[in-house]
């Protein structure tokens, strides 16, 4: 191993020694790192990476592999194995391996190495031909945080601009912050949203549709594992359905105090463009696959030849649920043609607040022009 393998060893040590937040694993040390990098596999992959061959970036994992898209998600779940795999392959123990950020599924923080040009001198132990870098849990988080702290002051203080004159300086810093504060509202909206409760990788594998009962089962603890099964299926649904309306009935008063605090049209683009992130993030959870397995489940259970009291309350409850997913969806697609609509009008908009008289004057034509043509596109629509 040359001085950059061991300056790789140092940073992979760095990024996953203080990383406790882990399960199913048993710590790292150098003594492990060493012993990783020098595996022929990695050791053949940093040789090409330091020469220039294949991708330009390096990513070296610290958590289970996973076969599959389910069982990693499974895994992110509950920290455990998938059900379907327990049996077979025991707990899943973190391991360091190395991917090139296009084939595995990141559930935990990674490190990265980046090549600057075409080599790497593999015997200098550090240039700027080699840079270093982390991802967390959360990538959009790391981004957030690498431009608010590095990049936003970095150019605000430098003085290296070139032939850039002073409008141009600012614009681009205006520019800069708005984009962080667009992305600080996501990252908001994704971490302090709506969670909803996953599903136990338990019951994942439980299945409502046999005819006949498992092997040394009987008709009568078939009946009983079929109704606890879908009571805790309900119990889960109902759950969620609670947490949608709940949520969604307090972003409907949020609406109306802001509606009421408004101040210009600049905080009403930015109303609808949270409220879309919001919707957004509502919507992906409805499509997770524990959801469509517990509706899947349920819906199958309902389709028995007699529709008793019980299988009743089932089928009133996917109702329900059913009623939420078209109220978000109707309620994204508002946000989003809001949101479409009231960024067109943002560069006409932008002058009413930081331009001069005349310019004012200037953009009011335009910005004018620019409703009428609009409204005169949605009259069609409304007179249909």
């Amino acid at each position: 191993m040359t001085a950059r393998h061991h300056w790789c060893a140092e940073r992979i040590l760095f990024c996953f020694s203080s990383n406790d937040d882990k399960e199913n694993n048993d710590g790292i040390d150098n003594a492990r790192v060493q012993s990783f990098l020098r595996k022929p596999k990695n050791l053949n992959k940093f040789n090409d990476f330091f020469s220039g061959k294949g991708p330009s970036a390096l990513f070296v994992h610290y958590q289970p592999r996973h076969n599959s898209e389910l069982e990693a998600l499974d895994q992110k779940i509950n920290g455990g194995p998938s059900s379907s795999f327990s049996k077979q392959q025991g707990a899943k123990r973190s391991e360091l391996f190395v991917s090139s950020g296009d084939s595995v599924l990141m559930n935990s923080r990674c490190c990265y190495f980046l090549r600057q040009g075409d080599q790497v001198d593999a015997s200098i132990a550090n240039d700027t031909s080699l840079l270093y870098g982390e991802i967390l849990d959360s990538p959009l988080e790391t981004i957030k945080s690498l431009l608010s702290s590095t990049y936003v002051p970095l150019f605000a203080e430098s003085s290296e601009w070139g032939d850039t004159n002073e409008e141009q300086k600012a614009d681009f810093n205006d520019e800069m912050n708005k984009f962080v504060q667009n992305l600080s509202v996501a990252v908001e909206s994704i971490s302090g949203g709506l969670e909803l409760r996953e599903l136990e990788s338990t019951l994942f594998e439980s299945s409502l549709s046999a005819e006949q009962p498992a092997e040394g089962q009987t008709l009568e603890e078939k009946a009983q594992h079929e109704a606890e099964t879908v009571a805790k299926l309900e119990k889960l649904l109902d759950e969620w359905c609670g947490q949608v309306e709940g949520y969604m009935e307090s972003r409907e008063k949020n609406k109306s105090s802001s509606q009421q605090q408004l101040e210009g049209p600049k905080a009403e683009i930015e109303f609808w463009r949270s409220r879309r992130q919001q919707l957004s993030s509502i919507s992906e959870q409805l499509k997770r696959k524990d959801c469509k397995y517990v509706v899947n489940t349920l819906s199958t259970y309902t389709k028995g030849i007699k529709l008793h009291t019980k299988k009743s309350s089932t089928v009133a409850l996917l109702r329900r649920w059913k009623q939420i997913e078209t109220d978000t969806t109707e309620a994204l697609n508002e946000s989003e043609n809001n949101s479409k609509y009231l960024s067109t009008l943002y560069r006409f908009i932008e002058p009413l607040y930081s331009g001069t008289a005349q310019g004012i004057v200037d953009t009011l034509p335009a910005l004018l022009n620019s409703i009428k043509v609009r409204e005169h596109l949605l009259l069609p629509c409304c007179i249909i």
